[in-house]
C-alpha cells in the first residue's frame, strides 16, 4: 500500500468504529445504549470519509509514474527490425498502467 499515513489509518478506524457501533449486525448498539447519530453527524462522517479518501488518492499521485507514448514512438519504432519492434512493444506495454 503506497502512502497510507498513520493519520489516514486512524481516521478510517474511527469512522469504521462509529458505523459498527450503530448497526445490529455487529455488537448490538442497544447493549451500549448509544444514541443513533443525527443526520448532521452522519453527513459529517460521510464528508470526513470522502476527505480521507481524497487525501490518500492525492498522496498516491506523488508515487505514480505517469507513462505516455510520444507521438514519435511509431516513427522511431519503424526504424527498428521486426524483432526489435516486438521487444520494444512488449516492454512499453508492460510498463503502461491500465
Amino acid at each position: 500500500v503506497a502512502n497510507l499515513r498513520e493519520v489516514d489509518c486512524k481516521e478510517i478506524v474511527r469512522l469504521y468504529q462509529r458505523c459498527n457501533g450503530v448497526v445490529d449486525s455487529h455488537d448490538p448498539s442497544s447493549d451500549k445504549n448509544d444514541p443513533v447519530p443525527t443526520a448532521l453527524e452522519l453527513g459529517k462522517d460521510i464528508e470526513d470519509l470522502k476527505n480521507t479518501i481524497k487525501q490518500i488518492q492525492d498522496g498516491r499521485k506523488k508515487y505514480t509514474m505517469e507513462f505516455r507514448i510520444a507521438d514519435t514512438f511509431t516513427g522511431s519504432l519503424a526504424k527498428l527490425t521486426g524483432e526489435e519492434q516486438e521487444v520494444v512493444k512488449i516492454t512499453a506495454f508492460d510498463l503502461e498502467p491500465n
